[in-house]
């Protein structure tokens, strides 16, 4: 530092520090105590007060008011010290406070005087304010381990530290029964091993969650299916497991094994009732990636990963994923209908692909982001979950949809095709703002509010070649139906239009979410709400329109704090284009019922337009410990499999959960 003038450059950097977004008028007095009182300088104390007392009150950063908190992070990979601007006179300099105290050139006070700043200063980091300012500024320079940024069901809520401490842990076997159940997850600190892992940049993670559904009345048939999925993951901190001087991100690698079965393919359903049945049943990687932030401006993450964790996917609340409060797939991760519109890669499939995110203050106020994915059907299908080739043939039981090859035309179940992997890209880009505090247990209540699009270079089936998802005509046999698909051909239908192939899929979106309130005595008890809005082109869209909306309410009762109570549902629109083709076969096999087609469909009842399907979920989320959740609930279905053929359904679920 230079010895002339060392007040002016210790200003200067301080004021940078001060005028850096997004601190409030009041929190950047606490910035100036950190960074400048404890140098034992009266003159910039003196100041600070000085420019303090000039400043209007903030009622909603009172300190007085501010209630001590302090999140849990056992399961950020990295949560670094906050930088000093690049432009900062100490930039280049040690900046810990005792060093900044003995610094050659350091301002010249009396010992008392320095004392007392130094007093003053502690008392002002000591105030709740400033552990969450502290805590804001840093987020975006947080990793999240592979596993938990995944949209799912389960998982480990983050503590509001006051009231929900967390336990000592020592030893492989927890002290009593009270103790484990507190443990973040069922394993434990293995003895500290855990943590010694995790401060050598080593981050291991795992979970079991399992779905099911029986259809008590409506549908096609009574039934019920389960299915499960083992995850896990592993991620290493490169800058901790190197010991390198900067920080150079973090590699992820996960993992899944899913077995069971969806109800969707009884009853059926457009969108499977159960979150983690489909993608073959089979083990699948879910990961294998490269995250890095490189400032405050840009993050980037590229290798072998899928869109549902970036793109039209939930925010976080209580550290858990909002839209995964549901067992609906229609809710979580994401809207369904951008899968069914388009290559989207959705979990727990990986694509070659990657993604950049831009904050342009600096800060998670405002985010721009964009990505490019390979568009490949196939590595949902059976045996191929860690095929990582972009080009290689696969065998694909045909039909239409999820896991079933593109050839731009129906084919019924049971052919069998060697096709290509890679189709196309698919690119999306949207834009977020964001409001909330560095918790959902503090200041400002969380809202986010994101608008997106996305493009698909790849060929596909036109909406017409889509009409074998909608039980217009059931089969003939029942115990043959299979993901709702439609295994009667339609090409000898009158009037029929034959399907092509397209390509520039195309569609945009838009999601709302925020915390509606937060209880004054207790604030681990809170309430969220959530709503989205997804439009695909109509010239390949099967369901143009789609909605979801939803309430969480976390805290039932005062005694259940972790516990929670979900409200939401679902609304699919099918293309028109669809139901006026169906609406002009019926009129023709008025006219001739004679045709071969004609006939067999009044065989089995007749045709049934496609017009929507709409469902409402209702659950109850019991936490027995931090590390466990039993979630039993119900779903009404309104015309399911989007016709009216079969009968309104009721059904009841169960999702079960454990964090290793």
């Amino acid at each position: 530092m230079n010895k002339a003038a060392p007040e002016a450059k210790v200003a200067r950097s301080c004021a940078s520090l001060a005028s850096q977004p997004p601190f409030s008028t009041l929190s950047r007095l606490f910035w100036w105590a950190r960074l400048c009182a404890v140098t034992g300088a009266a003159s910039l104390g003196g100041a600070t007060a000085a420019w303090a007392d000039t400043q209007p009150a903030d009622p909603a950063l009172s300190v007085d008011s501010v209630t001590p908190t302090g999140p849990a992070t056992p399961d950020l990979l990295d949560a670094p010290s906050t930088p000093i601007p690049a432009d900062s006179a100490l930039a280049d300099e040690d900046t810990g406070p005792s060093s900044l105290v003995r610094r050659k050139g350091a301002i010249p006070v009396a010992s008392s005087a320095k004392s007392a700043v130094k007093s003053e200063a502690a008392a002002l980091l000591s105030k709740p304010l400033i552990n969450r300012s502290n805590a804001y500024y840093p987020q975006i320079y947080q990793y999240m381990p592979g596993l938990d940024s995944e949209p799912i069901g389960g998982g480990t809520l983050a503590r509001y530290l006051p009231l929900s401490p967390l336990p000592k842990q020592t030893g492989w076997l927890p002290d009593s029964f009270e103790d484990w159940m507190n443990w973040p997850t069922m394993t434990g600190d293995w003895d500290g091993y855990r943590t010694k892992l995790a401060d050598m940049g080593i981050g291991i993670s795992g979970r079991w969650l399992q779905d099911s559904a029986a259809n008590v009345t409506g549908g096609m048939s009574r039934s019920m299916q389960y299915a499960d999925e083992e995850g896990y993951s592993v991620d290493l901190n490169l800058q901790k497991l190197f010991r390198l001087d900067s920080d150079w991100g973090v590699i992820h690698f996960a993992g899944v094994a899913r077995q069971g079965h969806s109800l969707a393919q009884s009853m059926p359903l457009l969108d499977s009732p159960m979150e983690i049945a489909g993608s073959g049943e089979w083990p699948h990687l879910v990961k294998l990636s490269w995250e890095k932030q490189w400032n405050r401006y840009v993050r980037t993450e590229f290798g072998e990963l899928n869109a549902e964790d970036q793109f039209e996917a939930s925010s976080t609340y209580w550290g858990a994923n909002l839209y995964c409060q549901f067992e609906s797939n229609a809710i979580c991760g994401m809207p369904q209908s951008i899968a069914m519109n388009s290559g989207y890669g959705w979990y727990p499939t990986a694509h070659p692909g990657a993604w950049a995110k831009f904050f342009p203050t600096g800060t998670d106020e405002w985010t721009i982001q964009v990505g490019a994915y390979t568009v490949d059907n196939t590595i949902a299908g059976k045996g191929q979950g860690w095929r990582l080739s972009l080009h290689q043939k696969a065998w694909m039981d045909g039909h239409n949809g999820r896991g079933g090859y593109n050839t731009g035309i129906y084919e019924p179940p049971g052919v069998y095709k060697n096709v290509n992997g890679a189709q196309g890209a698919f690119v999306p880009v949207q834009f977020r703002w964001h409001r909330g505090g560095a918790d959902d247990y503090s200041g400002p209540l969380q809202m986010n509010v994101t608008v997106g699009a996305y493009w698909d270079s790849s060929s596909h089936v036109d909406t017409y070649g889509n009409l074998g998802m909608f039980t217009t005509l059931p089969p003939g046999n029942a115990l043959h139906y299979r993901h709702a698909g439609q295994p009667v051909s339609w090409n000898g239908a009158p009037g029929y239009i034959t399907p092509h192939n397209i390509r520039n899929r195309h569609g945009a979106y838009f999601q709302w979410d925020g915390m509606l309130q937060r209880d004054k005595d207790d604030p681990r008890r809170s309430t969220a709400a959530f709503f989205s809005f997804t439009w695909g082109n109509r010239a390949a869209a099967p369901a143009p329109y789609f909605i979801t909306f939803g309430v969480v309410r976390k805290g039932t009762f005062a005694s259940r704090p972790e516990d929670t109570i979900s409200i939401g549902g679902k609304v699919l629109w099918v293309s028109p284009k669809l139901t006026n083709e169906v609406g002009a076969i019926q009129r023709a096999c008025a006219k001739n019922g004679s045709n071969g087609f004609c006939a067999a469909a009044s065989r089995q009842g007749g045709l049934f337009r496609p017009g929507s399907e709409s469902a409402f979920e209702m659950n109850y989320g019991y936490r027995p410990a931090w590390w466990a959740l039993i979630r039993p609930g119900f779903q009404y279905i309104w015309s399911p499999g989007g016709t009216g053929r079969y009968k309104n359904a009721l059904l009841l679920d169960l999702e079960a959960g454990v964090t290793f």
